[in-house]
């Protein structure tokens, strides 16, 4: 059943998931039933993949992050065994049916990703540029036979087969910078290409994470350009400051309301119907579930806000992004956190910053970063697909 370069079509396989999202609509599926089916099907090839094939070892931080998340799911089923306030059919479900899936494809994707070669790293980025370009293809000649709302197009903003804006600006903005690096090395050549890269996805899809992302490059190549010792001061930094953004998001609502020009679809204030609004309320709500529950046991990875009344936010989890992982893990927050910033720092120390590759590798990981701090779902199939890569690349896997 499986032949040369299988890990690498598996590896592929659950990348395109962002991608097809919407593509099983004509069918009368919901929108977002692309990632479901896909990634079940990818599950069970998966398995039989390394029912043939030996997992291989795990490196230490990785298998620290498994505790975490492990743990996680153990206390909060003791949590939930002592309590009387909770939906427990809600809390089986969010296990079974997300929690579960999700750990499996952690523990996978790790062992696939981890046995590529570096030529097999290179040819998969790559190909997954591709895969884009062949997707965005697809959807403008699928969208001319099914017409049908929020299908490709989301009102005068295109998707392709994302559902989500920001999905679609994730990869169009990761798989661009790929081809640029690929082709390109004149300094000069490649600004100009980033530069009409980001026009054309502001004006495309008009998603109000076009900005941070723009922002995460120019940090990126920032960050590449500093001596080494500052380099890595600056970097630490970086994310202690996001962190506590998170942490007081509330008393800088009205900073954010003076920038709001920054971004293609806001109103002039933050009102409740304001998207970015709607946004940053599920984070504040979760940081405060967080400090509400601070000192109890955690809920557990995909449970975060199981003993909560989520209706103010019209939202099955309670958060989004980095937020949601303070309502999963509680006070294993902090651990898993330590090991999510110190494998960016030993990034920074084993690239080299004149090196073409790397330096593409590292715009990667830290859009991954900003993608996941924000955007629902912080262990997205393709985000921590392309994270691993880049680890692999580095040999850090």
């Amino acid at each position: 059943m499986f032949r040369v370069n299988s890990k690498e079509a598996l590896v592929l396989w659950i990348m395109s998931a962002i991608m097809l999202t919407t593509v099983f609509m004509p069918f009368g599926l919901p929108a977002n039933s692309g990632p479901t089916i896909i990634g079940s099907l990818w599950l069970l090839m998966s398995i039989a993949f390394f029912l043939r094939t030996p997992l291989g070892p795990m490196v230490l931080g990785y298998q620290c992050f498994l505790f975490i998340v492990l743990t996680s799911v153990l206390l909060g089923m003791v949590k939930v065994l002592f309590s009387v306030d909770v939906d427990l059919n809600l809390y089986l479900y969010n296990l079974v049916f997300r929690g579960v899936p999700k750990i499996l494809f952690l523990i996978l994707i790790y062992f696939l990703v981890s046995q590529l070669d570096y030529n097999s790293v290179i040819r998969v980025s790559y190909r997954y540029s591709l895969m884009l370009i062949f997707t965005i293809g697809l959807a403008l000649v699928l969208y001319e036979i099914f017409p049908i709302y929020r299908f490709v197009w989301y009102n005068d903003r295109f998707a392709a087969l994302h559902f989500e804006l920001v999905n679609f600006s994730f990869t169009s903005f990761t798989a661009g910078i790929i081809l640029i690096y690929s082709h390109f090395r004149s300094n000069l050549t490649i600004l100009v290409s980033v530069i009409l890269l980001s026009m054309g996805i502001w004006v495309a899809s008009k998603s109000n994470y076009v900005p941070i992302f723009i922002a995460s490059m120019l940090f990126s190549t920032f960050l590449l350009r500093v001596p080494g010792q500052l380099r890595s001061t600056i970097y630490l930094g970086y994310f202690a400051v996001l962190i506590i953004i998170l942490l007081i998001l509330p008393s800088l609502l009205e900073l954010i309301e003076k920038v709001l020009f920054l971004f293609p679809r806001s109103s002039a204030t933050l009102s409740d119907d304001n998207p970015i609004y709607i946004r940053l309320f599920r984070h504040i709500f979760a940081i405060q579930y967080f400090f509400d529950n601070i000192f109890s046991l955690p809920d557990g990875f995909f449970n975060g806000g199981v003993f909560a009344d989520l209706n103010s936010i019209d939202s099955w989890s309670g958060g989004s992004g980095l937020s949601k992982l303070f309502m999963d893990f509680g006070i294993l927050v902090i651990p898993f956190l330590i090991l999510l910033v110190r494998t960016f720092l030993k990034i920074l120390k084993t690239l080299d910053p004149k090196n073409r590759k790397d330096q593409m590798y590292f715009i990667l990981v830290n859009l991954c970063f900003a993608y996941g701090y924000l955007q629902a779902g912080f262990f997205n199939f393709t985000s921590v697909t392309l994270f691993l890569l880049s680890l692999r690349y580095w040999k850090i896997i």
